[in-house]
């Protein structure tokens, strides 16, 4: 016990709380600091507080610490409203320089809405997915230019006459998509030997690289080929330079230097 406690009553005397302090001064002190905290406190209202209480606390506890905010209330459209959510899809802008799918306006609105985006939110969606949009179309583009040109070279000079025979196909038996119908008509126009689309020699629809390459390997494997004194040595020769162009397309050749 303190010295300044001897003339407090004996409960006091064996208060710890007292006994902390080292003078009177000291306890007076503390006890307007604890006065004045309890006054700037807020009581957390108990498991039984009514509707009332719990609104008294919430209004008390923003004006103390004002960026606070009540957790929202997924059928509160005021909270929304305040928030930047519109009262219906119709109320999202789209931002400028943004192309949306077409047909695809009316349910992206109904989304956003229903995902409660603000305005700024749904302009800041609507940037990024034009934004991949864009970069898709443009990776999309380059793809389909790349499979055309190694379609190019594979084919030759077939290639014309091939995509034509395409898109006859196409028009013919795909018009409605690729399905089973479809499929199954294009399988009995091949089989029946009657139409246009039946099975055809290779090479009806021109000669592609590969098959240039070949026929030549075929002149040059012929003795004939390299007898001058051999009576189709002259159609051999010329029938080995009509397949070169279509064997290496691009490929510029002197006509004397390539006879045998």
């Amino acid at each position: 016990m303190k010295d300044w406690m001897n003339d407090l009553p004996e409960e006091l005397q064996a208060n710890e709380t007292l006994n902390q302090y080292n003078t009177a001064e000291e306890a007076f002190t503390g006890f307007i600091e604890t006065k004045s905290a309890l006054g700037n406190s807020i009581r957390i209202p108990g498991e039984n507080a009514g509707d009332e209480d719990r609104a008294a606390f919430n209004t008390k506890l923003m004006d103390k610490v004002p960026s606070l905010m009540l957790r929202p209330d997924n059928d509160d459209a005021e909270f929304w409203t305040s928030f930047g959510t519109p009262e219906d899809g119709s109320g999202y802008d789209v931002p400028e320089g943004v192309t949306l799918p077409d047909g695809s306006e009316v349910t992206l609105r109904e989304m956003m809405h229903e995902a409660k985006l603000s305005k700024r939110q749904a302009a800041d969606f609507l940037k990024a997915m034009g934004t991949r949009g864009e970069a898709v179309t443009a990776e999309q583009a380059q793809a389909v230019e790349g499979a055309e040109k190694a379609l190019r070279n594979e084919w030759g000079s077939a290639y014309d006459a091939r995509m034509k025979m395409v898109e006859k196909v196409e028009a013919e038996f795909f018009a409605d998509g690729m399905t089973p119908q479809a499929m199954y008509k294009l399988g009995k126009a091949m089989m029946s030997g009657e139409s246009e689309f039946s099975f055809q020699p290779e090479g009806s629809s021109g000669t592609t690289p590969a098959d240039a390459r070949a026929q030549i390997a075929e002149i040059d494997a012929n003795k004939a080929y390299w007898d001058k004194s051999h009576p189709q040595q002259a159609s051999l020769v010329k029938k080995r330079l009509e397949l070169l162009p279509l064997a290496y397309p691009g490929m510029k050749t002197e006509v004397e230097s390539l006879r045998p």
